[in-house]
């Protein structure tokens, strides 16, 4: 596994369990995401960076509770994002409704 986008695309494939990726997720050292403020920054992307979690996330493959578990346990949850991670991703602080969410289990 070299990327943290690596390691969700294999658990897409079926190829490690959800456990796995959740425990890997939040042990790993997470390079920053850039970002510009131009009209592109949603195609933007850095796969050793959180961008990988959240496209876990958005892609199901992780909880809310296991999405909010990563985010308090990763080694550079600080830094990484830009500041915003902890606590504060406009994907975590959304309606559950909003997204179609609830009661999302694993």
């Amino acid at each position: 596994m070299d990327t943290a986008m690596d390691v969700v695309r294999r658990a897409a494939e079926g190829e490690i369990d959800h456990d796995e990726l959740v425990r890997i997720l939040k042990t790993w050292h997470y390079e920053p995401q850039y970002k510009t403020t131009g009209l592109a920054d949603d195609w933007e992307s850095v796969p050793n960076s959180f961008d990988a979690v959240e496209f876990a996330y958005i892609s199901n493959l992780l909880t809310d509770e296991d999405y909010a578990a990563i985010v308090e346990a990763a080694p550079t949850a600080e830094s990484s994002a830009n500041g915003r991670m902890r606590g504060s991703s406009p994907v975590l602080q959304a309606s559950p409704i909003t997204f179609g969410r609830r009661g999302s289990t694993r």
